[in-house]
């Protein structure tokens, strides 16, 4: 590892902002969700970093699989446009090296955003070093503006950057950017912070591609899906919304017995899953997010990639019950997937999106 420049401690706040569900451990901090990240301002002209990638599972403890290659997106100056940002593409070659995230013309005074665009399945980013040419001024001060956000492979941008028609790869990190994503462009649109938690696969209360649920074991706490036993202090992060975009994969668990996967939940055995239970577990969800975050809007939204009638009939039963007059339930219209990916397209998330801002313009929803 070959280092230059001045380094920062990785624990001081005042010189580093962290954004999402991160693991600060001593001088090694691990981001773990899509749109994790960290923001700086310095007096030079060249910023580095050392990373490393990790496989995805607890911290500190084993890996379920070994982790694949990692992107990060670079914003500079505060330009959030994806033509001026760059792409850092971490792979077996740069662990453990120094990598340059931004070198400037003018050695001046100058601000960095760096988002992880992968979510955890395909692997962690552990960072341990933090260094400038120049001199670490004060970061910029934080909006107060928060959002959170629970979701699946829709929302992490799952196969996003695949065309309608025309495209091979399959399953692969490259094609996903979760900085592109219709929570991400929102949360860019009023200047908020955005802290996801969010995995491709995962039900909120029928388990389909993945064997626990959201709401299963206290799975909705955790930093990270695959971080299992962790608990991130929900006191620490207060949004003003809270979006949960999920129940597609329960829509696949109810219609085609994927529900057999695992050893059940508290709502019903394996395979034995009705609407109803599915139902009980988005109230469960709205009772813990509201116990939480008294203050918050809750979302919750269905139907970017179709939708099925029970799991739509579930959450509007769900919210008209829940006796909270700021919950909601936008059920989206289509969006535009690409064939490859069976996923939204980054068209798809435009629109979504827009659909979304729409629906809090006509509710009165603000950040």
């Amino acid at each position: 590892m070959n280092e230059s420049g001045v380094r920062v401690s990785l624990t001081d706040t005042e010189h580093i902002n962290y954004y999402g569900r991160n693991h600060v451990t001593g001088e090694k901090v691990t981001f773990l969700n899509s749109l994790s990240g960290f923001e700086v301002r310095f007096s030079g002209k060249t910023l580095t970093a050392v990373f490393s990638r990790r496989g995805p599972g607890p911290v500190g403890g084993g890996e379920v699989n070994p982790p694949t290659l990692l992107r990060m997106r670079v914003y500079t100056d505060g330009d959030m446009s994806v033509g001026n940002s760059r792409v850092i593409v971490l792979d077996g070659g740069t662990d453990g090296r120094e990598t340059v995230l931004a070198q400037f013309e003018n050695d001046g005074e100058h601000t960095v955003l760096v988002r992880k665009m992968n979510y955890d399945w395909w692997g962690y980013i552990e960072m341990t070093s933090l260094s400038c040419d120049g001199v670490w001024l004060p970061a910029p001060e934080k909006t107060g503006k928060k959002l959170l956000v629970y979701g699946d492979s829709i929302t992490v941008g799952f196969g996003d950057e695949y065309r309608v028609t025309g495209d091979t790869g399959g399953d692969v990190p490259e094609k996903e950017d979760g900085t592109r994503t219709y929570s991400a462009l929102l949360a860019d649109h009023f200047g908020a912070q955005i802290a996801e938690y969010c995995n491709s696969g995962v039900s909120i209360g029928v388990p389909c591609w993945r064997e626990k649920a959201v709401m299963q074991d206290d799975y909705w706490q955790q930093y990270a899906y695959f971080d299992t036993g962790s608990v991130f202090d929900m006191t620490s992060y207060v949004p003003d919304l809270v979006i949960c975009n999920l129940g597609t994969n329960d829509n696949g668990g109810l219609a085609d017995g994927c529900s057999n996967f695992g050893n059940g939940t508290a709502y019903a055995p394996a395979g034995h899953y009705k609407p109803s239970d599915l139902q009980k577990a988005y109230a469960d969800f709205i009772a813990v997010m509201k116990r939480h975050y008294p203050g918050a809007a809750v979302i919750i939204c269905y139907g970017m990639m179709g939708t099925g009638s029970s799991v739509s009939q579930a959450i509007f039963d769900a919210v008209a019950g829940c006796g909270y007059d700021d919950v909601y339930f936008l059920n989206f219209r289509m969006v535009e997937c690409s064939e490859n990916a069976g996923h939204p397209t980054l068209d798809g998330q435009a629109d979504a999106y827009r659909q979304l801002l729409a629906y809090l313009d006509r509710h009165h929803i603000r950040l």
